[in-house]
């Protein structure tokens, strides 16, 4: 290995080989420290560059500014009819006080767990133009795992539903309902 090899070697690395052992430049000394969460500086109180392009990279640094944020706009259309919402939670309250369907409460009063839920709530979106009242359903329509196939595709609702339903209580308090029945016989 030659000399101008090892110069191409990143900072701090040696290798050993049949003709010796070659090191690149010394590592790059760490003289700033960070344990208080602030801003983090360089040794002379500059801003952080990095070793390539000399970049700024601090996210108050010029051009970040020009960053968009990774928001997206969420739409969530009704179970029962095609209107739109911009929270699941919304969606919701409308389906029960327009439709008078309880989405969370049919989950809880089936003891659905999560995937259950997903079921549900695509056995709704396909079934129910044709019925109605959605609580016509069968429970035995949710056995067919061709439900975990979302009817609408980027189904808003389907990405939401452990904000709008607690499906660790619920499994809590189902396993604590089969304690009872279990200590009552």
């Amino acid at each position: 290995m030659t000399a101008e090899a090892t110069t191409k070697l990143p900072p701090g690395w040696w290798i050993r080989t049949h003709d010796g052992s070659f090191a690149g430049p010394p590592p790059i000394p760490q003289d700033y420290t960070n344990d208080d969460d602030s801003e983090v500086d360089g040794v002379d109180g500059q801003s952080v560059v990095d070793d390539e392009g000399g970049l700024d990279i601090r996210p108050d640094s010029p051009g970040w500014e020009d960053m968009e944020a990774d928001t997206e706009s969420l739409t969530v259309q009704c179970l029962l009819c095609p209107q739109q919402f911009s929270s699941p939670n919304l969606m919701l309250e409308h389906c029960s006080s327009s439709h008078n369907f309880d989405f969370v409460n049919v989950v809880r009063s089936r003891g659905l767990d999560f995937y259950g839920a997903i079921k549900l709530v695509n056995l709704v979106r396909s079934q129910v133009p044709g019925l109605a009242n959605p609580d016509q359903l069968a429970v035995a329509s949710l056995d067919s795992d061709d439900l975990l196939k979302p009817v609408l595709e980027n189904d808003a609702l389907l990405f939401s539903l452990d904000d709008v339903v607690d499906f660790e209580a619920l499994a809590e308090q189902t396993q604590e309902e089969a304690a009872g029945v279990d200590n009552a016989g």
